[in-house]
């Protein structure tokens, strides 16, 4: 595992997530972010590495310099490492105490089918760039 490397496990069910991903991956030249569905090989050893059991399939999660971050925190630790304007909006985001954004992270999470759209483009090799992305299961 790179400690450069910013781990990203998503669901790779739920067309929000791939569409929070696609937004992630062009935003990805540097190829900073390593994103992975829970399906993905790579992820059994990870989740057996850092003890994340069910997590994985309830939530975001993000690994970076062997840290585990879920949910609010996790989105906060990925907006934190983009360019600007995002880096503000990560910024932003740190004063909402963590049980608040997480209770909202969580709702959106609930209702995920309500705000994505029924295609994804995620998956379509034109849209990946393979380094960033593996598509292997």
């Amino acid at each position: 595992m790179e400690e450069k490397t910013i781990y990203i496990i998503y669901d790779g069910d739920c067309n929000f997530c791939k569409q929070w991903m696609q937004f992630v991956n062009k935003r990805n030249s540097s190829g900073k972010y390593k994103l992975l569905t829970q399906y993905d090989h790579e992820v059994n050893e990870l989740s057996h590495e850092f003890q994340l059991g069910d997590t994985i399939s309830n939530t975001v999660v993000v690994i970076y310099k062997s840290k585990v971050y879920l949910a609010s925190q996790a989105i906060i630790v990925i907006l934190k490492h983009m360019n600007l304007p995002y880096q503000l909006v990560a910024k932003f985001l740190t004063f909402i105490p963590k049980k608040l954004a997480d209770s909202i992270y969580f709702f959106v999470a609930k209702n995920r089918k309500f705000f994505s759209s029924t295609t994804c483009t995620l998956a379509s090799p034109k849209h990946l760039n393979k380094k960033q992305y593996d598509t292997t299961h």
